[in-house]
C-alpha cells in the first residue's frame, strides 16, 4: 500500500479550517445572545364571524435565557367570557362580578376581567337549590342577624322582566361551617364565616352576580383596535357629557370581557392639555386613561406618527402615565431600548374544580403572547435612541432581531406597524413587502393601522396580515369610511389553533364607535375583499 502524506496533511489541514470557523462561529453567536437574552422574567355575545381561519402553531419548549422583552403573567378563567356573556346588555357592567358555579359550589370573584378570589360554598338542595339567573347586591346588613347567617347578610334582588325585583336569597355566612361545599341549605349561598366577612368588605351594593349551571371553559381571546385619539372632537364630547368612558361604553363587553385587548393610541397624555378643535395636533388629558382601565385596555403601541405633537416632554409624559395606570406598551421608550422592547404576555389558565372540595389553582395551560410595534411615518415622532426619547422606527436588522428573539418564547406574536399612506383601502407594494416579511421571518398577525380607512387583508403562509384596522375612536365625521373600523378578534385553542373574526365598527356623534349591525358590515366588509 502506498500512502500519500501529502493528501493526508491536505486533510488535516482543511479539517482544522473548518474546526477553527466552527468554534468561531460559536462564540459569535453566544455573543450576540448574550446582547439578546439578557432579560430574566420575575416569577411569578358577539356578532356571527363574518372570516375565519384556522392556523396550526407548534408550541416550542422555552429555553433558557429569555428574551430581552417586559414578562408579565396574567391568570384567566376558562369559564368568564361564558359567564359574563349571561348578562343582558341593557345592564352596566359593574367593577366586580360574583359567578356562583352550582355545579362546582364556588364563588368565584373577579375584578374588572381577572379572577381575584374563590370560594367554597353551599347553594341548598333539590327543591331549595339556588336556580339559575341575574342578580345584584341589594341591601346588606352587619347587625341583628340570627346564628344560622353567620356575621353578615347581603341580599340578593334578581334581574326579572327588565327590572331587579327584592328577594329573600342572600349571602351569608353559617353556623354549620362542616356542611359547607355540599349540597346543603335553604336556597341561599352560605360562606365560611370568614369569607363573608372579606366579601361583606369587598362587594359594594348593586354588584352584578350570575349564578349558573354553566361551567363549560372557552377558548383565549385577543382583541386588537385600530387609532385610538382621544382628542380635538373626542375631547369636546367627553368633557359635554363629564365622562370618559363616553367614548367606550358601545364596544365595552368586547373589550372587557377579551383576554387580551390591544389598541393603537395615537395621541400623547399631557397634563392640562389644551382643546384644540381645528387643527390635527393632539393631546389627551390625563384622565381619560381611566376610560382606558375602565374597559381592560391591557397593551397600546405608541408608535405613532403623532405621538410627539407636545414634544419630548409629552412622550415621557404618556409613558409614565400608563405605567403608573399598569397599562403595558410597545413602540415608544425613553431610549431606543425601551422603544423597541416587546412585551410577551403569558395567560395562565386556572383548572376549574374537579370537586366541591378541591382547590382551584392555575394550571400549565398557558397561552405566550409576543407583541411588537414600529413606525415608517413621517411626522412630529422622533427616532428613539441609544440616548434619547422616541418611538420605534422601522429597522429590518433591528425587527428581525426582535422576532427571532420572541419565537422561541411565545405562542403566537403580533406586530403592529403604523404605516402606509391615508385614505385608501389598498396597501402599497411597500406594505405587502413588508408584511411579507414579517410574517416569513415568524409573526403570526400583522395588525396595521395609519389609514384611517379600512384596509384590505390577506392570509399569506401561515399568518395572516389586516393592512388598515380603520378608526376605532377618533372625531373624523366627514365622511362615511373614516368612520368605519374592524376589531378584529383572535381565538386561539388549547391546541395553539387560532382562527379569527373581523368585526365592523361604525363611529358616532364624533367620538362614539358602536357594531356595526348585519347588513353594514356586509358593506363595510365588502371594500376590503
Amino acid at each position: 500500500m502506498v500512502i500519500n502524506y501529502s493528501h493526508i496533511r491536505s486533510l488535516a489541514l482543511i479539517c482544522l479550517v473548518i474546526l477553527t470557523l466552527h468554534l468561531s462561529f460559536m462564540a459569535q453567536n453566544l455573543k450576540e445572545n448574550q446582547i439578546l437574552y439578557d432579560f430574566q422574567p420575575p416569577i411569578a355575545s358577539t356578532p356571527n364571524p363574518t372570516s375565519t381561519l384556522t392556523l396550526t402553531l407548534t408550541l416550542t419548549p422555552t429555553p433558557n435565557p429569555t428574551p430581552n422583552a417586559n414578562y408579565t403573567k396574567r391568570l384567566t378563567d376558562p369559564c368568564y367570557k361564558n359567564w359574563r356573556a349571561k348578562i343582558p346588555q341593557e345592564l352596566a357592567l359593574t367593577e366586580y362580578l360574583s359567578v356562583i358555579s352550582i355545579p362546582e359550589q364556588k364563588h368565584y370573584l373577579f375584578k374588572d376581567k381577572e379572577l381575584i378570589k374563590t370560594y367554597t360554598i353551599s347553594t341548598g338542595a333539590g327543591e331549595n337549590e339556588m336556580p339559575e339567573g341575574i342578580w345584584r347586591v341589594g341591601e346588606i346588613r352587619d347587625s341583628g342577624l340570627g346564628g344560622i347567617y353567620g356575621p353578615r347578610l347581603l341580599f340578593l334582588e334578581v334581574w326579572d322582566k327588565n327590572q331587579f325585583i327584592e328577594t329573600t336569597r342572600a349571602f351569608h355566612g353559617t353556623n354549620e361551617p362542616e356542611k359547607i361545599g355540599t349540597n346543603f341549605g335553604l336556597g341561599c349561598v352560605y360562606h365560611y364565616n370568614e369569607d363573608i366577612l372579606e366579601i361583606y368588605d369587598l362587594l359594594p351594593p348593586e354588584t352584578l352576580v350570575v349564578t349558573t349551571y354553566d361551567d363549560e371553559p372557552a377558548n383565549w381571546e385577543i382583541l386588537i383596535g385600530g387609532t385610538v385619539v382621544l382628542s380635538r372632537g373626542v375631547d369636546e364630547r367627553i368633557r359635554k357629557y363629564q365622562n370618559v368612558n363616553y367614548p367606550w361604553e358601545k364596544i365595552d363587553r368586547l373589550t372587557q370581557s377579551a383576554d387580551l385587548t390591544i389598541i393603537n393610541l395615537k395621541s400623547a397624555f399631557v397634563e392640562d392639555c389644551p382643546y384644540v378643535s381645528d387643527k390635527p395636533v393632539f393631546c389627551s388629558q390625563t384622565a381619560y386613561v381611566n376610560g382606558l382601565t375602565i374597559n381592560n385596555i391591557d397593551l397600546v403601541s405608541l408608535a405613532g406618527n403623532h405621538l410627539g405633537d407636545y414634544g419630548i416632554d409629552g412622550i415621557e409624559y404618556t409613558l409614565d402615565v400608563l405605567n403608573k395606570n399598569n397599562i403595558l406598551f410597545t413602540g415608544a421608550g425613553k431610549d431606543s431600548a425601551e422603544a423597541y422592547q416587546p412585551q410577551i404576555i403569558e395567560l395562565v389558565n386556572r383548572v376549574p374544580c374537579a370537586a366541591p372540595t378541591e382547590l382551584c389553582r392555575a394550571t400549565e395551560e398557558t397561552l405566550k403572547v409576543g407583541f411588537f410595534s414600529f413606525n415608517t411615518v413621517a411626522g412630529t415622532s422622533p427616532a428613539a435612541k441609544e440616548d434619547s426619547t422616541g418611538v420605534a422606527w422601522w429597522n429590518e436588522q433591528k425587527v428581525s432581531e426582535i422576532i427571532k428573539s420572541l419565537t422561541p418564547h411565545t405562542d403566537i406574536i403580533i406586530a403592529m406597524p403604523n404605516w402606509g399612506p391615508e385614505y385608501t383601502h389598498q396597501p402599497t407594494d411597500d406594505q405587502v413587502s413588508m408584511g411579507h416579511l414579517l410574517v416569513d421571518w415568524g409573526v403570526d398577525i400583522v395588525a396595521g393601522d395609519q389609514a384611517h380607512w379600512i384596509q384590505k387583508y390577506e392570509d399569506y403562509q401561515d399568518g395572516v396580515i389586516f393592512y388598515g384596522l380603520g378608526n376605532l375612536i377618533f372625531d373624523q365625521m366627514w365622511s362615511e369610511k373614516t368612520r368605519q373600523g374592524i376589531l378584529v378578534k383572535i381565538v386561539v385553542d388549547k391546541d395553539k389553533n387560532f382562527s379569527y373574526e373581523s368585526i365592523p365598527t361604525i363611529i358616532e356623534d364624533y367620538a362614539q364607535p358602536r357594531l356595526a349591525n348585519s347588513e353594514e358590515s356586509k358593506t363595510i366588509l365588502r371594500q376590503i375583499e
